[in-house]
């Protein structure tokens, strides 16, 4: 079994380009890479800590990657905003959750301890953009898909 951890940001363009190579690499791959995403929010993306805690609260109501998609399909949409809630609630509501979860998550920074961790471990390994991908615990230097596809490949022989 090949891991692949992503440090990851959901308001960040180059993480949402990337995307498609992940999902392509784990549908190819089905039962030989498994993904442990990590929200990595950049503090230069306005709206990156909530629309992290939008997909904390989704996840708790077992909606993470449904959220998560969602988030990147709508990125030009809630990255400019000054305050993304009512988006991001309504973005939740399509998707059966409850609105009030995300407002609630958001108002009181639920994931307050949680996302900080996951940042502070991506601090740890020397982060220095997002997106960025450790195979099995090999850092990837380029951030291309040719480069993240190569490098599970190899993981795999």
């Amino acid at each position: 079994m090949v891991t692949m951890v992503e440090f990851s940001d959901h308001q960040c363009p180059a993480c949402n380009g990337l995307d498609t190579t992940v999902k392509r690499i784990l549908a190819t791959n089905r039962d030989r890479v498994a993904l442990v995403y990590r929200n990595y929010p950049l503090p230069p993306h306005r709206n990156a800590m909530k629309a992290s805690t939008v997909a904390e609260a989704s996840g708790a109501a077992g909606a993470y990657w449904q959220v998560h998609d969602r988030l990147f399909e709508t990125q030009d949409m809630g990255a400019p905003m000054p305050e993304p809630t009512d988006c991001f609630a309504t973005l939740a509501t399509g998707l059966g959750i409850d609105p009030q979860l995300i407002r609630k998550a958001i108002a009181e920074n639920t994931y307050a301890s949680r996302i900080p961790a996951a940042v502070a471990d991506g601090n740890r390994v020397a982060i220095n953009f997002t997106p960025t991908f450790f195979v099995n615990g090999r850092k990837i230097t380029r951030n291309r898909p040719p480069d993240l596809e190569d490098a599970v490949t190899q993981a795999l022989r």
